[in-house]
């Protein structure tokens, strides 16, 4: 459990990079990562 929490985070923070690097903005940023974090939970096995 504790390796795949510390594997999302970081490719949430890779993701994070990218979207740094295209130079989006913080919203844009916000909102591609709060879609990623409600797919997650839609998706995950509860």
């Amino acid at each position: 459990m504790l390796l795949t929490v510390g594997l999302l985070a970081g490719l949430y923070a890779v993701f994070i990079g990218v979207l740094l690097t295209v130079n989006a903005g913080l919203l844009t940023i916000i909102v591609v990562m709060g879609l990623f974090m409600l797919g997650q939970l839609f998706f995950s096995d509860r």
